[in-house]
C-alpha cells in the first residue's frame, strides 16, 4: 500500500504495523486507523513522531512500539500469516545489480523491500 492510497482508508484499520524507518505522513497513517485502532512502530526513525493530540484523544487511538519480539510471539505471528495468506512484498534483483539497488534506495525508489538474490550462479563451484 503507498501513503497516497492512506485517505481512502481513513477509519479502516484496527492496527497498523509500521516497519519503516524513515518519517511518514503521520496524520494519514493515524487517519487510517478505525476508533481504538493502534500504530504499532517496528522500524526505528531517527525523528520524533509528530502527531497531533486530536488524532489520539477523539477516537482514543494509540501508539506504541518494540523492537523485537520473542520467538514464541515470532513463532505465532507466522502461523497467523500462513493462516491468513499474509505475504511480504518484495521486489528481486540480481546480485549484479547491487550498485542499482543502493542509487535506488538513495532516490527513495524503492516501493517495498529489496531482496539481492545471489543464486544466479553466484555460488557455483
Amino acid at each position: 500500500m503507498l501513503l497516497e492510497e492512506l485517505p481512502a482508508l481513513a477509519g479502516r484499520f484496527d492496527l497498523v504495523i509500521n516497519t519503516a524507518n524513515q518519517p511518514l505522513d503521520w496524520s494519514a497513517v493515524m487517519g487510517s486507523l478505525a476508533p481504538r485502532g493502534r500504530l504499532h512502530q517496528l522500524g526505528a526513525v531517527l525523528q520524533p513522531i509528530q502527531v497531533g493530540a486530536f488524532d489520539l484523544i477523539s477516537f482514543r487511538r494509540s501508539i506504541t512500539g518494540s523492537p523485537t519480539s520473542s520467538p514464541g510471539s515470532l513463532r505465532k505471528m507466522m502461523e497467523f500469516c500462513v493462516r491468513h495468506a499474509i505475504k511480504p512484498q518484495v521486489e528481486h534483483l540480481p546480485f549484479d545489480q547491487v550498485n542499482q539497488a543502493i542509487e535506488r534506495l538513495h532516490r527513495g525508489d524503492v516501493r517495498y523491500r529489496f531482496v539481492l538474490d545471489q543464486t544466479d550462479g553466484l555460488m557455483d563451484g
